[in-house]
């Protein structure tokens, strides 16, 4: 099973939603600054953008999906609803596609019930990592909110190469909850 590129995948259109993310992120610096200036240690490098942001391998997470022993970390599809119903990774939710606010907010509740310090992996797959519309702004507003331990998957291609192919577990989603 390779799940196809979505039509509404419109790779690279979110760029111009950058800067108010850029702005989010600067502001959420300033109170570091502020801090550091009083004689605490710096802050460590402001990591400015999703594609810089820490990442976590396909072979990482389906290692530690794998694991007993293993904290497991709460799993986001934040894509199109066609590709996870396709197939996704086992025990992921569905928030909607991260370039949209429907998605967005859909995100937020989601995560509004876990600590602050809970892992969370992000994931869309829908195109190659560069092109991504889905995965900046989940990242960017979770960041904001506070989320302390927020990985994105790295794929470089999509889903369907990077992670159905080499094969690591799936499920599909039941075609009647759509």
């Amino acid at each position: 099973m390779s799940p196809t590129i979505h039509p509404a995948c419109n790779c690279g259109a979110g760029r111009a939603r950058m800067a108010p993310l850029v702005l989010g992120v600067l502001i959420a610096w300033i109170p570091a600054t502020v801090a550091w200036s009083d004689g605490q240690a710096p802050p460590s490098p402001a990591v400015d953008s999703w594609q810089n942001a820490e990442r976590i391998t396909p072979e990482e997470l389906a290692q530690i999906l794998r694991s007993a022993g293993a904290e497991k970390p709460a799993i986001y599809h934040v894509g199109y609803r066609v590709l996870f119903a396709q197939a996704h990774i086992p025990g992921s939710q569905y928030a909607g596609p991260g370039s949209n606010q429907t998605g967005l907010n859909a995100l937020m509740r989601a995560v509004s019930a876990l600590p602050k310090t809970q892992s969370i992996v992000l994931y869309c797959g829908c195109c190659p990592w560069k092109h991504c519309p889905n995965l900046e702004q989940p990242w960017a507003m979770l960041q904001a909110a506070g989320f302390t331990r927020v990985k994105v998957l790295y794929m470089p291609k999509n889903f369907g190469v990077d992670w159905v192919q080499k094969g690591y577990p799936v499920e599909a989603s039941d075609p009647s909850h759509g």
